[in-house]
């Protein structure tokens, strides 16, 4: 496994896997041989990206297998062609656009929460946040996890209409609307590294 190494102007050194490629990104000063102990550090992480084994979908695990053209879901398998990752994204935008919103109004409407729009994103470091305008934004890869942390996160967006913080009373209101939201914190602690 070898990487491709960009230079640039930036503070920290990052590692993603893009089109089948490793890519890393360092800083003009930093030595070849951290970005080398970097990428040996990361290796195994870099392996599971550039030949993943299965995707999750819903939270239930389907096992990658080739199929000449295009992508679907068929069964235990999720078929795709060489387009593995361009297909696995447009796979869960389109997911999500069906999915989520109407999970947010449900949940809006059982709780009595008004907001103003839902946005899908290709967020990858936040599964959802809130905007001071009342959007819900949540991540498209959302559709990764089982249905019942979907809705706990939908929930934790919709708290913040009412305390756009994240103080004692704001984990109250959670804790009111998902007594198991810990355990669904816990999830979301599992799948971060599938984003």
């Amino acid at each position: 496994m070898h990487y491709i190494l960009i230079r640039e102007l930036r503070k920290s050194i990052r590692g993603f896997v893009k089109n089948g490629e490793v890519v890393i990104k360092a800083p003009y000063f930093v030595p070849q041989r951290v970005i080398d102990n970097f990428f040996a550090k990361h290796r195994d992480y870099f392996a599971a990206k550039l030949y993943p084994t299965y995707i999750y979908y819903l939270g239930k695990a389907y096992k990658i297998a080739s199929i000449e053209e295009g992508y679907r879901l068929v069964d235990e398998h999720f078929l795709s062609d060489r387009y593995l990752e361009d297909n696995l994204a447009l796979f869960y935008k389109t997911q999500a656009k069906e999915y989520l919103p109407g999970r947010v109004e449900m949940l809006a409407s059982k709780f009595g929460d008004r907001y103003a729009k839902v946005h899908i994103t290709a967020a990858k470091t936040r599964w959802g946040s809130c905007s001071s305008k009342g959007n819900i934004n949540l991540s498209y890869r959302l559709m990764m996890l089982p249905p019942g942390t979907i809705d706990y996160v939908i929930i934790h967006e919709l708290c913040h209409l009412h305390h756009f913080n994240h103080s004692k009373a704001f984990w109250k209101l959670v804790q009111q609307r998902c007594k198991d939201y810990k355990q669904h914190e816990n999830e979301l602690k599992k799948f971060a590294k599938f984003l």
